[in-house]
């Protein structure tokens, strides 16, 4: 008889031990997602004004052009500036660690980028046209580059804000009900 409370006894014990245990594998597990869920919010917050800063900047001397207040060659800087700014940023981007549901919004960040890198190497393509002296037939195919060019610089700009949105308000674990039962 006694021998069977203390077996009793040692069974809860043991019982209390591994739902403890159970209990804070999952609380850690909850905490690390949350940090890692707010450090991506943080990290998207403070990547996407950067680059909307220097896709406007850039688009504002683009549109001199493309009005024609402005030469062509006198934007040769700054494109060659916002390309590299553009690498930097896509690389910044794709060291993004993102939370499982933050994948899809790192990618989509790559992705406007990647268009935003088309549409300023249309515009320099445009340019080069420009300057370089050949007008008549090419004149038209170099206004259409860099109206293109301008329009797909705005357009990726406006993509990268919603996504950037996206990425500030993910929602974290604990939003998403990480301890709601995983069986039901």
């Amino acid at each position: 008889m006694l021998w069977s409370a203390q077996l009793l006894a040692i069974m809860s014990v043991v019982a209390f031990a591994l739902a403890l245990l159970i209990f804070i594998r999952r609380a850690a597990k909850a905490l690390a997602d949350t940090r890692e869920t707010q450090r991506f919010r943080r990290r998207v917050g403070d990547l996407a004004p950067r680059i909307q800063t220097s896709l406007d900047e850039v688009a504002v001397r683009v549109d001199g052009v493309r009005r024609r207040t402005l030469a062509a060659e006198a934007i040769a800087p700054d494109l060659e500036t916002a390309l590299a700014a553009v690498d930097g940023y896509t690389i910044e981007a794709r060291e993004l660690r993102a939370p499982g549901a933050g994948t899809e919004i790192r990618e989509a960040i790559v992705n406007e980028l990647e268009h935003a890198r088309r549409a300023l190497e249309m515009v320099e393509h445009g340019c080069g046209i420009l300057v370089g002296g050949r007008v008549g037939t090419r004149e038209l195919e170099a206004q259409t580059a860099v109206k293109r060019g301008y329009i797909n610089i705005l357009h990726a700009r406006e993509a990268l804000v919603r996504h950037a949105a996206r990425g500030t308000s993910l929602a974290s674990p604990e939003q998403q009900g990480f301890f709601a039962r995983r069986n039901a």
